[in-house]
């Protein structure tokens, strides 16, 4: 398995669509199963809000594998504020999806955009037919705002693993935006400690923005963390904060206390709130979600289940740099600095570079992100173990979202496989 987990780019002047164009999803979106089950053994965890919900353990979590015009919006869009989905709730069907089951339909593609009238859908439909070869579970293609190619289950609420640190980092964009949270707070000035590990003076000097760049200095034991990253930690005491880059849930759990703590509120509740329903998100149900705490720090971890045209929602707010339907919902800036990169990163699957590292984002650093293919300059993506990806390519104005069923089975995409698979996506791209 591999971490997901450095180089800047000035904040891109947009003229991308303001909200996402309604798209059903194929197959009648059957489910895969209908229960979410834990994907390890480590036990349930607390509900949103007290309830009692399914696990979403992030045993193996962590991803290390380890990311129109402005004035009239789209103008096929039935209403400018929908999201990716099936209807608009009122029962108009608005289903423009470029894909069957038996592959993508070059008849009923959603190609409005400038830009989506340049793909190869020939391209695409040889990079649909790959993908059945590899186990994903559900695929979509997001350029200028249209859905181009989907194909899976896009309304089924996978587990995202390591996806979940990139939901918070926009949460605490915002929180920084209002006020409540500085980058160059510490730890200390903070009262963030651990009762299982109790920090030294020294670790009390990582900021909110070292734990961001996971370069706290801090190196114990965390919830949710895998096999690797044991292994892989550094010894604690050996490097400063803000000097080294390791991929550490310690730093990533923390950041959920610490935005919890800022905030007086709830990750999942806020996320619900302050993205979910603004984005029109179809699937997504903060009651759905779990904490998961565990033996080995007193910071819970916060898994995320959330389905795949939820996702593209997410990827596609970025893309257009926090505006959504007119509205500047997160700091440009904030999208600008989260989406550069601090730190170089490298895959513990494959022993090869991964670029670099943001805040909870990884970053394409000169053609670098994937293995076996040279990606868009200003590509980067939110990454999930076994083959969850969210990868934006501003250049092309694209999002992509590739989902495996690690939720009611042991699927599994490796780096290799997704890479393959991207080359194929972008082989189909306007040149």
């Amino acid at each position: 398995m591999a971490f997901e987990d450095s180089h800047r780019s000035a904040p891109m002047q947009s003229s991308r669509p303001l909200a996402l164009v309604f798209v059903s999803a194929i197959g009648g979106c059957v489910a895969p199963g209908s229960e979410k089950t834990p994907s390890s053994d480590s036990g349930f965890g607390t509900s949103v809000g007290g309830s009692t919900g399914a696990s979403t353990t992030e045993a193996q979590d962590d991803g290390l594998d380890t990311d129109g015009d402005e004035s009239t919006g789209i103008d096929t869009m039935p209403r400018p504020d929908v999201g990716l989905g099936g209807d608009l709730g009122d029962g108009t069907s608005t289903s423009t999806t470029g894909t069957s089951d038996s592959g993508i339909d070059a008849d009923t593609a959603d190609t409005t955009g400038s830009q989506a009238r340049e793909w190869s859908l020939e391209a695409l439909e040889e990079a649909r037919i790959y993908s059945e070869s590899i186990d994903t579970a559900a695929f979509m293609l997001v350029v200028d705002g249209h859905v181009l190619a989907s194909w899976g289950d896009v309304s089924f609420e996978y587990y995202s693993h390591s996806i979940r640190k990139s939901l918070l980092s926009a949460l605490i964009g915002m929180l920084v935006a209002e006020g409540k949270l500085t980058l160059s707070s510490t730890l200390q000035q903070l009262g963030i400690d651990d009762s299982v590990h109790p920090l030294t003076a020294e670790e009390k000097q990582a900021t909110v923005g070292d734990l961001l760049e996971s370069k706290s200095g801090v190196y114990l034991p965390a919830n949710a963390e895998t096999d690797v990253q044991r292994q892989l930690r550094p010894d604690r005491g050996s490097y400063p904060p803000g000097t080294y880059w390791y991929y550490n849930n310690w730093d990533f759990n923390a950041l959920g206390t610490i935005y919890q703590q800022a905030s007086g509120s709830d990750i999942y509740l806020d996320f619900d709130e302050k993205i979910a329903k603004p984005l029109n998100m179809l699937d997504y149900s903060a009651f759905d979600q779990t904490y998961q705490p565990g033996p080995d720090s007193s910071h819970p971890s916060y898994p995320f289940v959330i389905s795949t045209r939820d996702l593209a929602s997410f990827g596609q707010l970025f893309l257009q740099d926090g505006m959504w339907d007119g509205q500047q919902m997160l700091s440009p800036q904030w999208v600008a600095d989260s989406t550069m990169s601090y730190a170089e990163a490298f895959s513990f699957e494959t022993g090869l570079p991964a670029g670099g590292y943001g805040y909870m984002w990884w970053i394409a650093v000169d053609g670098v992100h994937f293995p076996g293919v040279d990606v868009p300059e200003g590509t980067y993506s939110a990454r999930g173990i076994q083959g969850h990806f969210v990868v934006v390519i501003p250049s092309l104005d694209a999002v992509i979202v590739h989902r495996v069923n690690t939720t009611t089975a042991f699927d599994h995409v490796t780096d290799d496989e997704f890479g393959h698979l991207l080359s194929l996506v972008l082989g189909a791209a306007p040149a």
